[in-house]
């Protein structure tokens, strides 16, 4: 095929050269290479109407291998061959499909690409045919044709689309049900019999970058190399596969490993298509939601997984739980060491004072209504579990529950209904397996380990399905506080860190003091006593059944710690909410539910991390916020939560020299004064600057470089790329829209992070050469590029209600009517100081007033970030 951006006509020659014949021959075919086609003058009616399209570039070339492309595949489809065509780009798809259809006219397409390629010499920006073939198409095709994987779709493409009836499967579609039910929608689709001719036409950009990084159209968030491994597995298993295309490999983009990469996933998708073995057991699962997923990086779980036993075999630092003291004793045996630290978690638990529980009073809140556990609700949960998680302490596999979800489902739901019905839980439900993770501090201590717990799978799926029954009831009914941000649809650490900060951003810069409380509570989670919760329950409206079925799930629980495979003794567990379940984090936000109550200053949580300030005009707002510090110090003996007092400290955030007249107490114990604070994972200064906060990250990704550098020196470009952009890359940037440095000597410090991984990745540590030079050829965007995006579809997230940040009030809305503007603009804001300048909203907002209008109107934050790649 003729392109603008040439080499993409290279792409067979190099599928051939890295041995794509002899490995169709090994699958048992016999194989015929039919060589490339030669452009010919065109005779065909069918392809004189490609020709004479003036706004069509190179349309007699074009035209001239359709027609000769259709001409050679109904021949060969005549005599009941596979034909696979390989391109060029996809207006080669206007021969193919002509050619299959001519011959079997009850074929079915499916079309695997980012793009819908369905505009028309009327409707097309480019010129480009290879934008156009579905449109030539529709009319020598059967309708039944399925588009997967589409990111990047012009507005007339989607309305002709839409008007033809074509089944349009997005990538959004695949992040929120999986490959695996789209595949069954599109084949149920345009193949509900099972008994059509199947004809694939595979565009390699419909793989993300990473996995076919040299195709001339790329577009970020695509479908991952299992996904489209996924897609080409179940083809094969139909029986009905007829003929292929696959395209816009392009040799010429992209380095040497980068092309290696390209052909194999490439000819991955092929031989997989025509029935070679996959290593894939299932459909991937959707990917995990980043916001709740914290730090979480880009690899799946799996190779996670596998990369980190690599590490720990790789590794010559001492790993694991060293010789632990327990008093004057030096504990050095596996068993040992499990029940000293078993002995030490149990110690944290509260011994409950029930002759003191508060009386909330007469509750104005209805019932919450019963639960009935239905079969078809409880196989949807099954086929969402991930086959490869640890069992539970009744060693029943995630694997068998998933793969035999509608059998298990069944069985589960009787069990469910009994459990419900009677109040009781199966004993191995109330049990659970702890792996003592490390914190900081001395490692021979067993209070710097906090407990991980492994609680059954089965049990966890019925309390999502308690969970989906609560949390209806809690938002019918307003329950819990806007404040928390913990654990809840729509909330993050970063809408937690946004509010908080612009609260005092904007008192800084109108030169105002904040004194801010920085709560510690003593393990929070394992001290909430049981019978003050369900008490808390009742008054929510959480009673009869759905209490009762609770407080059986709260009592009588035990746990062992395990080190190295040697477990300890069994240790009841006498309160807390049970770590390691579903509902345990739900029990929690609802029992600190009503701290933020009779309070004069401000307050925010998530979860048990929690911050009180005020703006001090005055001796009085001291006076206040110290009123308010005692209603917190009497809220928490109330509900026997117990305060660190140690680590409870204040913060005063000024530029100027005024300092408190008082000194805050909390129950008589003077609290600490502090310049600096870790909150929620970023190091807030009380002037507000991000020195230490780019020094800690500088300082981490560091250490985790030379981690991998230890361990990954042999390794191939692809895994040392993925484990920098994993483990190194999306720590660093984590929560970056909250706290992105402006100042030249910051954003220089952060880039030299990502300069040192360009030499580790690229394994070249000469002085001669470029560094600029090898984050180019690795594709990488600077991570000043990769901030803004960040920071602009926050933006996104936040108009759009996917986050449910509040809008300050110095946000306000300025749309006028002119093509030039958007219907999302808001007036900018004015700053005294730099520092709130470049806080989130100042900043954010003449960045998201100068994008175009189809990108803040996009339909989804894929489409959002595609529209942001041009510009």
């Amino acid at each position: 095929m003729v392109r603008p951006r040439k080499g993409v006509e290279e792409g067979p020659e190099y599928l051939r050269k890295y041995g794509l014949v002899s490995g169709i021959k090994e699958l048992g075919y016999k194989v015929t290479d039919c060589g490339d086609l030669k452009v010919h003058p065109v005779n065909s009616e069918n392809y004189k109407y490609i020709t004479s399209c003036t706004s069509v570039k190179n349309s007699v070339e074009c035209g001239s291998v359709a027609e000769k492309l259709s001409q050679e595949i109904a021949k060969y489809t005549k005599e009941r061959k596979l034909t696979v065509t390989l391109g060029g780009d996809h207006s080669i798809s206007v021969g193919t499909v002509f050619g299959h259809a001519s011959v079997r006219k009850n074929m079915c397409l499916l079309w695997i690409d980012a793009h819908m390629d369905i505009n028309t010499p009327l409707t097309t920006r480019t010129g480009n045919l290879h934008g156009m073939p579905l449109s030539m198409l529709i009319k020598g095709v059967p309708e039944n044709v399925a588009y997967i994987g589409l990111r990047d779709v012009d507005p007339a493409e989607r309305e002709i689309s839409e008007k033809l009836g074509i089944a349009a499967y997005s990538i959004d579609d695949i992040d929120k049900v999986g490959i695996g039910e789209i595949m069954q929608r599109a084949l149920e689709r345009i193949n509900p019999e099972g008994d059509r001719p199947i004809h694939v036409s595979y565009d390699i950009d419909s793989l993300d970058p990473k996995e076919t990084p040299c195709t001339g159209t790329p577009v970020k968030g695509g479908l991952t190399l299992d996904e489209g491994i996924y897609i080409s597995q179940i083809v094969a298993q139909t029986g009905c596969l007829s003929a292929v295309d696959v395209v816009e490999f392009n040799p010429a983009i992209g380095n040497d490993e980068q092309v290696i990469r390209t052909a194999s996933n490439t000819m991955k998708l092929i031989t997989i298509l025509l029935g070679q073995e996959s290593h894939l057991k299932h459909a991937p699962p959707p990917p995990v939601d980043e916001e709740k997923a914290g730090n979480g990086g880009s690899l799946e779980e799996g190779n996670a997984k596998a990369f980190w036993n690599y590490v720990k075999l790789k590794r010559t630092e001492s790993i694991g739980i060293p010789p632990l003291r327990d008093g004057d004793c030096v504990i050095s045996s596996n068993s040992g060491k499990a029940s000293v630290l078993n002995s030490y978690f149990k110690s944290t638990f509260t011994a409950e004072d029930t002759s003191t529980i508060p009386n909330k009073g007469t509750s104005p809140l209805p019932d919450i209504d019963d639960i009935s556990f239905a079969a078809a609700g409880i196989a949807k949960q099954l086929e969402l579990l991930k086959p490869m998680k640890a069992s539970g302490p009744d060693q029943i596999s995630p694997w068998i529950l998933k793969n035999f979800a509608h059998p298990c489902a069944a069985i589960l739901q009787r069990i469910f209904q009994q459990s419900y019905d009677s109040s009781c839980l199966p004993e191995d439900w109330k049990r659970a397996v702890v792996t003592p993770i490390y914190k900081k501090g001395d490692k021979s201590l067993p209070k710097n380990y906090r407990p991980i717990s492994l609680t059954c799978i089965s049990c966890k799926v019925m309390e999502h399905i308690v969970l989906s029954s609560m949390s209806r009831h809690f938002s019918k009914n307003d329950i819990i506080t806007p404040l928390q941000h913990g654990f809840r649809k729509g909330f993050s650490t970063v809408t937690q860190l946004i509010t908080v900060l612009d609260d005092w951003f904007s008192s800084l810069d109108k030169r105002t003091r904040t004194d801010v409380l920085l709560l510690d509570f003593s393990k929070a989670f394992d001290s909430v006593p049981h019978q003050r919760l369900l008490h808390k329950l009742h008054y929510f409206g959480v009673r009869n059944r759905t209490l009762e079925w609770i407080k059986s799930f709260l009592l009588g629980r035990s746990q062992r710690v395990q080190v190295n495979g040697e477990k300890s003794g069994w240790a009841d567990v006498i309160s807390g909410v049970p770590q390691g379940t579903v509902l345990g984090p739900f029990l929690f936000i609802t029992y600190i539910n009503d701290i933020v109550c009779n309070l004069h200053s401000k307050i925010k949580l998530f979860a048990d991390d929690t911050v009180m300030y005020r703006e001090i005009w005055s001796s009085q707002d001291e006076v206040t916020f110290q009123n308010d510090i005692d209603s917190i110090t009497d809220w928490a003996k109330s509900w026997q939560m117990s305060l660190n007092f140690d680590k409870c400290n204040v913060m005063s955030i000024t530029r100027s020299n005024s300092e408190s007249t008082i000194s805050y107490q909390m129950s008589s114990v003077p609290l600490g004064i502090v310049s600096c604070h870790k909150y929620l994972g970023i190091f807030i200064q009380d002037d507000l600057q991000w020195d230490t906060q780019v020094r800690e990250v500088k300082s981490k990704a560091s250490k985790i470089l030379g981690l991998l550098r230890r361990n990954l020196s042999s390794c191939s470009t692809y895994v040392k790329e993925q484990a920098y952009n994993s483990l190194v890359r999306s720590r660093g940037e984590y929560a970056s829209p909250c706290w992105s440095p402006f100042e030249k000597q910051h954003m220089a410090s952060i880039e030299s992070i990502q300069r040192a991984a360009a030499r580790f990745v690229s394994s070249d540590y000469s002085r001669y050469s470029s560094v600029t030079g090898m984050i180019h050829s690795l594709g990488w965007d600077s991570l000043e590029k990769r901030r803004y995006i960040d920071s602009v579809t926050l933006m996104y997230k936040v108009v759009h209600n996917l986050v449910l940040i509040p809008l300050p009030n110095s946000v306000q809305s300025s749309y006028s009517r002119t093509r030039a503007n958007h219907p999302y603009k808001f007036m900018h804001i004015f700053a005294n100081s730099n520092a709130y300048k470049y806080s989130f909203f100042p900043r954010v907002i003449p960045l998201w007033n100068s994008l175009p209008r189809d990108a803040v109107c996009a339909e989804s934050i894929r489409c959002f970030q595609a529209k942001l790649n041009p510009m």
